[in-house]
């Protein structure tokens, strides 16, 4: 069978269903087959380990700090929105910044080259990856894409040596490469499920790497406040010394995706009669790391949509976006960068915000100029 063939992406779909099932989900069925996994986990853990100290010795100091935005949990958790918004903090205050990141789920990062590659708003987004794309048009930064973080960023320096900064978009397990503060992304509906590393639980690394971390960043719904995670991290670890606090992406504009044309919240004809009288339909899709958020994020505007969920990183066609005056198709901007070359004019995109706390922009404000540290080789305690 073919990789990336209609069957392969339909098992890779259940099977990635299957885990956030078994990683998420409270059931006796799930803890039971999650016990089961845990010699796998330990076996997992002690890989890491040994990768992250031998990656570590052979790291390489840059000219410039690297600020990485990661997370601890498979799949997405809003990193990309944290990075937009870091870059324009920092942007603000007049710091040259470039942006690194894999370029998943476009032909770079699936082919055998080496060379990094630099993307630009009019980069094909088959090529870039959606994520990357979209950091290029939200920030006009330079990006450069690689599987390998430290060839991105030697590369990024390379063509642009009057950085300041560089951020790097997911990059924590990659440990060749220094950083000077790392923030982690935690999602604050999902928290960090089970608690056990991969493959019984959700962990890329232990929960005890917090530890090492300077920020953690609680994602949350617009009205939530992110108690309950962060009291369960506090609980785990109680000697956790980095700083915590809660953001939320806040719905801004809509960007009409056919037409390629902003327009402020309320301003579409389509919404006020959609409020009214329920018509035209609405629906909603998303092919992200957690589409409910999304949904969720959605029905807070007063819509009322049929709500329709792809894999991660989903390569759309025009049959899975087919609208028409009775039937709106709303979709994330992440999804709109995929689907800008077939939409049509009943195809929009919510534009998102996020602010970051002040503190959080002077810690990378502080560090720009100053020594680089090499990631942490730190042996904390495992949990099996």
């Amino acid at each position: 069978m073919k990789k990336g063939s209609p069957l392969s992406k339909t098992r890779q779909s259940l099977l990635h269903q299957f885990f956030l099932k078994l990683w998420y989900q409270q059931s006796l069925t799930s803890r039971l087959l999650s016990l089961c996994l845990l010699p796998l986990a330990s076996l997992y853990q002690s890989i890491a380990r040994i990768r992250r100290r031998h990656q570590s010795q052979r790291a390489k100091a840059l000219s410039v700090p690297v600020v990485i935005v990661g997370n601890i949990t498979v799949g997405g958790t809003g990193k990309t929105p944290v990075v937009i918004a870091l870059a324009a903090a920092l942007k603000a205050h007049n710091i040259q910044v470039g942006i690194i990141s894999r370029g998943y789920g476009g032909s770079h990062d699936q082919s055998e080259r080496i060379k990094p590659l630099l993307v630009s708003p009019q980069t094909s987004v088959t090529i870039s990856g959606d994520e990357a794309l979209l950091i290029a048009k939200e920030t006009l930064c330079p990006v450069v894409i690689s599987r390998n973080r430290r060839e991105a960023a030697e590369y990024l320096l390379s063509i642009t040596p009057q950085l300041d900064v560089i951020i790097s978009d997911d990059g924590l397990q990659h440990y060749q490469l220094y950083r000077s503060l790392e923030i982690v992304v935690v999602d604050n509906k999902r928290g960090l499920g089970n608690q056990y590393c991969l493959p019984a639980g959700p962990l890329r690394e232990p929960i005890e790497r917090l530890e090492d971390v300077d920020w953690v960043l609680f994602n949350t719904q617009i009205d939530d406040t992110g108690d309950s995670t962060r009291q369960l991290i506090t609980a785990v670890l109680p000697t956790i010394k980095c700083q915590r606090a809660s953001v939320s992406l806040k719905p801004n504009s809509w960007l009409n995706v056919g037409l390629q044309t902003c327009h402020e919240l309320d301003e579409p004809t389509w919404l006020k009669a959609h409020r009214e009288t329920s018509q035209p339909l609405v629906t909603a899709i998303a092919a992200i790391g957690n589409p409910q958020r999304f949904f969720d994020t959605v029905a807070t505007l007063g819509i009322v949509a049929n709500d329709l969920a792809f894999d991660d990183h989903h390569g759309y066609a025009a049959d899975d976006v087919e609208a028409d005056a009775d039937n709106i198709v709303l979709m994330t901007s992440k999804d709109a960068v995929k689907c800008a070359s077939f939409a049509n004019k009943y195809v929009w995109a919510l534009n998102v915000s996020l602010q970051l706390p002040q503190a959080l922009v002077d810690d990378v404000l502080n560090v720009i100029g100053k020594p680089h540290k090499a990631a942490s080789t730190k042996n904390s305690p495992i949990k099996n």
